[in-house]
């Protein structure tokens, strides 16, 4: 996982569990935006925004990295080493960021040890990065599927089925409106 595209999966995870920890704690949304703002998270909405954008860039670099290289037997992208990888990324990146907007907005630190925010949003973490953890495993697998079909039948694998032969031959003849036009020369230019 060297130079590893995960990374961008990790911050989907992490705020996207950051956004669900809170719809979880907070279901009002009047509510939720007064904890949101008075916690330092001002910024949420603008990140959740550029996550998307590293999410995608990340699953096609997965995509284009496993179509070139098709390591099958890696055990640094087994669904075990990602899952552990993103597991505790996210679970301590998660920590450190609401150590970190607090401190910074000027928050107490008392409601975040004292209440279930940590407890529910590192466990909403954890989930998330197994299902992160399932997304990029099933993705290389699929992808390392496919290269390896479009490698042993180049030729055999867009070769029209049998049943579809007689109607694709009807449709590659001329038809008698069309039969006596030939591409030709064009004029001479004057």
């Amino acid at each position: 996982m060297r130079g590893s595209p995960v990374f961008g999966i990790a911050v989907a995870g992490l705020v996207l569990g950051h956004v669900a920890t809170y719809a979880l704690l907070f279901p009002d949304p009047h509510h939720r935006g007064l904890v949101l703002a008075a916690t330092g998270h001002a910024y949420l909405p603008a990140l959740a925004h550029l996550t998307c954008i590293l999410a995608a860039a990340s699953l096609a670099a997965i995509v284009a990295r496993t179509w070139v290289e098709r390591d099958a037997g890696s055990a640094a992208w087994s669904f075990a080493g990602v899952a552990a990888v993103l597991a505790l990324t996210q679970s301590f990146a998660f920590t450190g960021q609401e150590l970190l907007e607090r401190v910074l907005s000027g928050s107490p630190l008392h409601d975040l040890f004292a209440g279930p925010l940590l407890v529910v949003g590192v466990g909403v973490q954890l989930l998330l990065a197994l299902g992160g953890a399932a997304l990029v495993t099933w993705l290389r697998r699929t992808t390392r599927r496919l290269a390896t079909m479009a490698d042993t039948s180049r030729v055999g694998m867009w070769r029209t089925p049998a049943p579809l032969r007689p109607i694709v031959a009807l449709v590659a003849t001329p038809t008698s409106a069309f039969g006596g036009v030939h591409p030709a020369r064009s004029p001479p230019s004057v």
